[in-house]
C-alpha cells in the first residue's frame, strides 16, 4: 500500500488496509489500524462499527459492546450497528438489552427482522 506509506494517517487507507487485514486473518493488524483511526477521530462511525464487528467475530464481546454502542449513539439511524449491538449483547446474555437493539434494527430497516431470529435468547450454547 504505498498510498498509506505517503499518507500514514489517512483514516480511509488506514480502514482499507484494516479490511485486508481482517480478511487474510490478520486480525492484531487490522485491530491497531482501526485503533489509530480511532485516535485521531474517536467518533469515526465506520472505524468503531468495523472495531466492534471485528472483536465480535474474535468473540470479544464484552470489548465490542462499547465500540459498536457508540457507533449508534453517533448514528443512531444505523440499523445495521443495532443489528451487531443485539448479537454482542446475545452473546453476553444481557438479553432484555439484546432485544431492545434488534427491535430497533427491526423498526429502522423491516428486512432484520429474518435475521433477528433470537430475540434475546441467548445463542452462546
Amino acid at each position: 500500500m504505498c498510498r498509506l506509506a505517503a499518507a500514514p494517517d489517512d483514516p480511509v487507507l488506514l480502514l482499507e488496509r484494516a479490511a485486508v487485514l481482517s480478511a487474510s486473518g490478520r486480525y492484531a493488524g487490522a485491530r491497531r489500524d482501526l485503533e489509530r483511526v480511532l485516535l485521531a477521530e474517536p467518533g469515526h462511525v465506520e472505524a468503531l462499527i468495523t472495531l466492534g464487528v471485528l472483536l465480535s467475530r474474535r468473540g470479544l464481546w464484552i470489548e465490542a459492546v462499547p465500540y459498536i454502542r457508540r457507533a449508534v449513539e453517533l448514528r443512531p439511524g444505523f440499523a445495521g450497528g443495532w443489528y451487531q449491538l443485539g448479537e454482542s449483547l446475545n452473546h453476553l446474555d444481557h438479553l432484555s438489552d439484546a432485544r431492545a437493539a434488534y427491535e430497533r434494527a427491526v423498526e429502522l430497516e423491516p428486512q432484520h427482522r429474518a435475521r433477528c431470529t433470537d430475540w434475546g435468547s441467548s445463542s452462546t450454547a
